[in-house]
């Protein structure tokens, strides 16, 4: 092990001690953070200084245990012959055997979920394809998730980029025309849900089968089909889930495959696995927004890293994507069939700030300040409305500020685009102000994600929402709301619910558990620059859920969630003898 250790290179030691580090401190000082009111400069928190220490120590240990594991010469795990283990476990290398088996255990599994389950984002998107605007804010769907007047006057429809605009069609038109033909939205559930089904089925069988032909270690194969096998945060969520997260940690398992693929053959790839990465992209790019720069971003690192040898291959197959749903998009907006995004859904960490410091120390705003800062946000309401947790209070989400005036944060209905001019600098000037303030705003907000006895936000939805659509479309469950309301189903739901309240076996389904997993077992991948490249998507998904409008999200964390059995699998083919 020793030996192991002295052989890491020089980023694989800075790696060890800034994760044990940034990890021991989430864990110690995080703490603070959850009590609402927290902050790590309130007086007494110096106890915290010792269990930083404690924890990274703790940390370190465990990534040099996992370095001296991954580390071992391959020669060590190889046998002359295959064992009898490795001779039963070999149809695990068959793409076939795998599907079969997760057809068959998967679809038991969800039985009692049939035929779909999604949320408040997909009744949003079926809105948007089925109804008109009305003369009640509470009618149009852009009120409730509210985007600014200035931006919805351009259009004359209900459409929008909100959540994602091919995926709002995608999603929204075959919920429209399954009520015009049959009265039901029950053909597209099937419909839809099938499709997903089967492309999760598709990916994860297809990526099991590959990995498992690379690797020797039979314990591992084991461990990483149990995880895809019967993992409820995989087999519910990443399946018959009509909602853009699941859709995108699908599609991602087979992107990163696809990346270990190019790795392994050394850029050398052929024509199906140009067309495979451009599809998984493409459907990542559709399923959520931030897919674009996560994929504009990994596209410019593998040129760099693969330019000789496959430059054609990348510039297809990852940024030809992420280009056609840019260009569609903007040419929608620009001819006024779609409607553009709201400024404030890009500054959700500074709207976060300025709401803690208004809260914390509003009378050291300048009365200019106040009156440029009052036009974009209820100044009176700011204070109350944050939350250090969630950024919706204060961008005015939800149907409360339809009959309380004091719910109202963000003003949508009468911003315009000038009054966010002055914004930036007004950030900067507070935060030259309070620091303080601004530091602990921006912990707050992601602590929980690295912080492993902070439980996840459960907010995945397990169910079907009853919303009624209106003009003329009926209720979401009509016509089939047995299938959404029996008891197998709530009894389900209510185990799930359980297990995931559960601070130590709930954490296979806590998004924080596997980030801080995939962060121990990152230095791995720092061999070589192109070793880091393959977990650079993770990274990146990780950057992208500290920076998302909920903390500790179980939503935003679902793609490190589903990608980690897939981690583990290339960590053990990474060894020394593989370079």
């Amino acid at each position: 092990m020793l030996n192991n250790i002295r052989s890491l290179t020089v980023w694989q030691k800075l790696a060890v001690t800034l994760i044990a580090v940034l990890l021991g401190f989430f864990n110690s000082f995080g703490r603070a953070y959850h009590d609402i009111n927290g902050s790590i400069f309130t007086a007494g928190q110096g106890r915290y200084f010792v269990f930083w220490f404690g924890w990274t120590v703790l940390f370190a240990l465990a990534m040099l245990v996992l370095l001296a594991y991954f580390n071992q010469p391959v020669e060590h795990l190889e046998h002359a012959a295959p064992t009898r283990l490795e001779e039963i476990l070999q149809p695990l290398q068959s793409q076939r055997f795998i599907a079969k088996l997760l057809l068959v255990v998967w679809g038991i599994a969800l039985l009692p979920f049939f035929p779909v389950i999604s949320g408040w984002d997909f009744v949003a998107q079926v809105r948007e394809m089925t109804t008109v605007r009305t003369t009640l804010p509470v009618e149009n769907i852009y009120n409730i998730y509210p985007i600014a007047h200035y931006l919805t006057e351009q259009t004359t429809g209900m459409w929008s980029n909100q959540h994602g605009a091919i995926l709002t069609a995608l999603y929204g038109l075959p919920m429209k025309y399954s009520w015009l033909a049959f009265h039901s939205y029950l053909p597209a559930f099937i419909l839809l849900g099938g499709l997903h089904f089967a492309f999760a089925i598709a990916v994860y069988s297809y990526s099991l089968a590959y990995f498992n032909r690379q690797i020797s270690q039979s314990w591992i194969k084991i461990a990483s089909l149990l995880l895809v096998l019967l993992n409820p945060a995989i087999f519910i969520f990443s399946t018959i889930s009509l909602s853009k997260n699941p859709l995108f940690s699908s599609s991602s398992v087979l992107v990163l495959t696809l990346l270990f693929q190019l790795y392994q053959q050394k850029g050398r790839v052929d024509a199906k696995w140009k067309y495979l990465l451009f599809i998984g992209v493409l459907i990542g790019c559709i399923a959520v927004k931030w897919a674009l720069p996560l994929y504009g971003v990994m596209a410019l690192v593998l040129l760099v890293l693969y330019f000789r040898e496959a430059a054609g291959s990348i510039l297809f197959a990852m940024l030809l994507p992420v280009v056609i749903l840019k260009v569609t998009t903007m040419a929608l907006i620009g001819q006024g069939i779609l409607i553009a995004d709201d400024p404030i859904e890009a500054k959700g960490i500074q709207t976060q700030q300025i709401a803690r410091f208004v809260k914390y120390d509003r009378q050291a705003l300048t009365s200019v300040q106040s009156q440029q800062l009052d036009q974009l946000f209820d100044l009176d309401n700011l204070a109350h409305l944050y939350d250090p947790n969630i950024t919706d209070p204060v961008k005015s989400s939800g149907y409360a500020k339809f009959s309380d005036p004091t719910a109202l944060g963000y003003r949508y209905q009468t911003v315009n685009k000038s009054d966010w001019q002055p914004f930036n600098g007004i950030w900067l000037s507070l935060l030259q102000k309070r620091p303080d303030i601004y530091l602990d705003a921006f912990l707050s907000k992601l602590t929980g994600y690295f912080d492993l006895r902070s439980i996840s936000a459960n907010d995945m939805f397990a169910t079907m929402v009853p919303d009624v659509i209106g003009n003329g479309y009926g209720s979401l469950q009509a016509g089939s709301s047995t299938l959404y309301n029996n008891p197998v189903r709530a009894h389900s739901i209510k185990a799930y619910n359980a297990v995931f309240d559960r601070p130590i076996i709930g954490f296979f389904l806590h998004g924080n558990f596997w980030i801080v997993l995939f962060l121990l077992v990152l230095p791995v991948f720092l061999a070589t620059w192109r070793r880091l490249a393959l977990a650079l998507p993770v990274l990146l998904e990780i950057a992208i859920a500290a920076l998302s409008p909920v903390n500790n999200s179980e939503r935003y964390a679902l793609g490190i969630i589903v990608i980690m059995p897939f981690i583990l699998l290339m960590a053990a083919k990474l060894r020394p003898k593989e370079e």
